[in-house]
């Protein structure tokens, strides 16, 4: 009787890190697709069938953290009680919608909007973890080739705004439905808002890059990119975790605290200078970030007052269960959403799962370069940038989270000498 082809596994593992890698780089592109059908979901449902037959035919044991099981476990449960136990019709009438008022067919779908919606996050919370965990152990160079095709995604969503705020291209207008909102761009987003966090969110791994990569170039070139993204979306929610991701690498980064404490200190006193030279034209940068003194910015804080407090009643209305996953892109602070949502459960699962992410990037700091730090830091800046932003369930958010599973995966698989993961 024989055993299993080696060379059949070899066949499969490299379809499915091409597969997964394909997978991370259209992540930050979630409004490219064939209604219902997104390329990413099914990019990466391919990468875990080719991983899953790898894996069965080298009998590889499976290493995954522990923090992917509470946040995976609470969106399960939360996705049932979401079909089983969701309020009525005339309390899903009467909860606010800023853009329409909801009709009879879409009350009635809640509990299958509340499937799809959990199916959908199961994809990125568990699926896309579980996905590099498989792949990484005995590959050293995947985490890096993933890190690059996160980078080059949020890049290409960044310069395709760019390219069409300036007038040099028009690819948003040929590709998706929603391109300008207010003069702001969505580049192959669905919508400003998640260009900005897909682009402040890849920032950190972009720092960490350009200090310790071998191709710094490339790296500034994608800050480049990202900072352009930023400015033509003009969150301002997307600038503050920009801000926080970039800080946050430059502060726990033994190597740059030691080389880049000087020029630091440099840039803060041209920037008091600025301040203090040209102080008269901070005003009108800031009304064209959308700071202060834009009318589109107050006008969005009004709405965003009325959803978030909906979802504080939500939460009142049912605060074990919450009033199902059909309601979770609502509210505009991802703390307050999964309490209206899925109730206190879900949110339990949440901390506990996000708790175990930063202790595992604490954890493994000294391997890898620091490189677990950047993408703590990353989930971090998400983590308080979520008081006022309301991406939760989206496949890029779990971009990060993923690939410091697959440094725990990894760090549990001697590295072979001489191959480098980043």
């Amino acid at each position: 009787m024989t055993g299993p082809d080696p060379r059949a596994g070899t066949a499969a593992a490299r379809i499915g890190e091409l597969l997964l890698a394909a997978a991370v780089l259209s992540a930050p592109w979630n409004a490219l697709g064939w209604s219902p059908f997104k390329p990413t979901p099914l990019l990466l449902a391919a990468a875990c069938l080719a991983l899953a037959v790898d894996a069965c035919l080298r009998c590889r044991p499976l290493v995954v953290p522990a923090w992917v099981w509470p946040l995976s476990a609470a969106i399960a449960l939360a996705t049932v009680t979401s079909v089983l136990f969701h309020p009525t019709g005339a309390y899903l009438a009467g909860r606010y919608l800023p853009d329409h008022v909801p009709s009879a067919d879409e009350i009635g779908a809640a509990p299958v909007l509340g499937l799809v919606a959990g199916l959908q996050w199961l994809v990125a919370a568990f699926a896309l973890p579980l996905a590099v965990c498989v792949a990484a152990p005995g590959r050293p160079q995947l985490i890096g080739r993933l890190c690059a095709a996160w980078l080059l995604g949020a890049a290409v969503n960044a310069l395709v705004a760019v390219g069409d705020a300036t007038g040099l291209t028009s690819i948003s207008a040929n590709l998706i439905d929603a391109v300008d909102v207010g003069g702001r761009q969505t580049g192959l987003s669905v919508q400003p808002n998640h260009l900005a966090i897909a682009s402040a969110l890849a920032l950190p791994l972009a720092v960490h890059r350009t200090l310790h990569g071998r191709h710094r170039g490339a790296a500034l070139l994608c800050i480049a990119a990202l900072v352009g993204g930023l400015v033509v979306a003009q969150s301002r929610g997307g600038t503050v975790l920009a801000v926080l991701g970039t800080l946050g690498v430059l502060v726990t980064d033994r190597w740059a605290r030691v080389r880049l404490l000087g020029p630091g200190l440099l840039v803060a006193a041209a920037g008091l200078v600025t301040v203090l030279v040209a102080g008269d034209r901070l005003p009108t940068v800031a009304s064209q970030l959308r700071i202060t003194g834009s009318a589109s910015a107050e006008a969005s804080d009004t709405i965003r007052a009325s959803i978030l407090q909906q979802a504080v009643d939500d939460a009142r209305h049912s605060p074990v269960t919450g009033v199902g996953l059909a309601v979770l892109p609502q509210g505009h602070s991802i703390w307050v959403q999964l309490v209206a949502a899925g109730g206190v459960l879900l949110l339990v699962g949440f901390v506990l799962s996000a708790a175990g992410m930063l202790a595992d990037a604490h954890a493994l700091r000294g391997r890898y370069e620091g490189l677990s730090l950047a993408l703590g830091v990353s989930v971090a800046a998400w983590l308080v940038g979520g008081l006022v932003e309301n991406q939760l369930a989206d496949l890029y958010l779990y971009t990060a989270p993923a690939l410091l599973a697959g440094l725990h995966a990894s760090s549990a698989t001697p590295v072979p000498s001489g191959k480098a993961l980043v």
